[in-house]
């Protein structure tokens, strides 16, 4: 098996090298968690990292991967995510040069599985208020904004985008932190000193949908 054509095993490879090396500033603070639907085209990213009060947005491209809907993903994840990293294989260096914005931070992963940081991500300073509040089921919007009105829950998003960006976004920080952080938790009690591959879908929220 070629393992850096493996997705699952990079990805397993990441979370080590987080919470060996530091990427994040306190490895002890943070969760992490794969395959998480976010905004209203009801999207997954491929890994979320909750770190320091910040979302990040992981995109994982391994050795034999298209990068034919990498630009549209990379603009995707910047309507909600504070920080956007692109992890990948020796082999897609070349096609990072195509991608027409550059704020996207990249990690490069080699042959022995050692990364490097190539570049550093650049705050998304503008996000939309429509994909947060998409992202987070009407129950969960009803009870932060303590709202006991009925309406339906395309009439309680539509009231809510008068609330600030910040509001919005502490309640979605919040809102995946509930949902990652018990899947994260029972991941590390099974993955011993290293994570393995077969334990990434642990961490799966897949088959979590948002709730009207």
């Amino acid at each position: 098996m070629n393992a850096l054509a493996n997705a699952d095993i990079i990805k397993a490879k990441f979370i080590d090298y987080v919470l060996n090396e530091g990427l994040f500033t306190d490895p002890e603070n943070l969760c992490i968690g794969q395959e998480v639907m976010y905004g209203i085209n009801k999207m997954l990213a491929d890994m979320v990292v909750i770190a320091n009060d910040k979302l990040y947005a992981i995109e994982i491209k391994a050795q034999n991967d298209s990068f034919k809907r990498l630009e549209n993903q990379l603009l995707n994840y910047k309507q909600i995510f504070d920080y956007v990293y692109v992890v990948v294989t020796k082999n897609h260096l070349a096609g990072l040069e195509n991608i027409s914005t550059n704020d996207f931070g990249v990690l490069v992963i080699d042959e022995n599985f050692v990364f490097n940081q190539i570049r550093h991500p650049k705050k998304v300073t503008r996000i939309s208020k429509e994909d947060v509040l998409g992202t987070m089921p009407a129950t969960y919007l009803r009870k932060c904004f303590s709202i006991t009105a009925k309406m339906d829950a395309d009439t309680l998003r539509a009231r809510l985008m008068k609330q600030s960006a910040l509001k919005l976004k502490t309640a979605l920080l919040n809102y995946m932190k509930s949902k990652i952080v018990y899947k994260y938790e029972n991941f590390l009690e099974e993955k011993g000193t290293m994570s393995h591959y077969e334990d990434i879908s642990i961490l799966s929220l897949r088959n979590y949908s948002i709730l009207k």
